[in-house]
């Protein structure tokens, strides 16, 4: 959908707003970024205070930009924190942030102040990388993901990409053995007790 110039000005300052304005406003950021990232509204403005057209190359140096300049004033940091709960709005985050094979990648419009921070491949245990493994090589589960039925982590664990992990009080006996009851076989169990005991043994002086 190609939205009037006139409502992708306000879509676009009113966002600028909401990322500087603290607490206050930060539960609308997620929609109006997947506006702005959906009709590429970030790649081409006109500030209606000057007249100026504004164009971007790339993402960050649009959120980096200060408003006055025709960016939003904040960090990718700041925005992939706020998106954090939303799959899609990650989803589209790590889509313009794609960088082409080869050549010098840098265009005139980068920042000088430009936030580093998880710019380019995000560490392994982020919900980015989990949607983009999911994107490339389970679309199944990555549609189940972006359509919130279930969460990163989970899609990652179901596809075989990451390990199946769980947090037990060890100072509750009584919690560790529901614990192994619910996610084990009784011959696991005692599998379990006996390499437990042979270990706790073999630490003894």
């Amino acid at each position: 959908m190609t939205y009037s110039p006139e409502f992708r000005e306000q879509v676009i300052e009113g966002l600028a707003q909401d990322l500087n304005s603290g607490r206050h406003g930060l539960e609308g950021v997620p929609t109006a970024i997947k506006l702005v990232l959906r009709d590429d509204m970030w790649k081409e403005r006109i500030i209606r205070r000057t007249g100026e057209i504004v164009t971007f190359g790339r993402f960050e140096a649009f959120v980096s930009a200060l408003p006055h300049k025709g960016g939003l004033g904040s960090s990718m940091a700041i925005v992939k924190r706020i998106c954090s709960d939303d799959p899609e709005a990650l989803n589209l985050i790590d889509q313009a942030m794609k960088r082409p094979r080869g050549g010098d990648n840098r265009t005139q419009d980068t920042p000088t102040n430009v936030d580093n921070i998880n710019i380019g491949r995000p560490d392994g245990t982020s919900a980015q990388h989990a949607i983009r493994r999911l994107r490339k090589d389970r679309p199944d589960l990555h549609a189940q993901v972006l359509a919130k039925g279930i969460s990163p982590h989970a899609a990652m664990v179901e596809a075989g990409f990451r390990r199946k992990t769980a947090t037990v009080p060890v100072d509750d006996p009584e919690k560790v053995s529901a614990f192994l009851a619910k996610h084990f076989e009784p011959a696991e169990i005692r599998k379990i007790a006996d390499l437990a005991v042979f270990l706790r043994e073999g630490d003894q002086p």
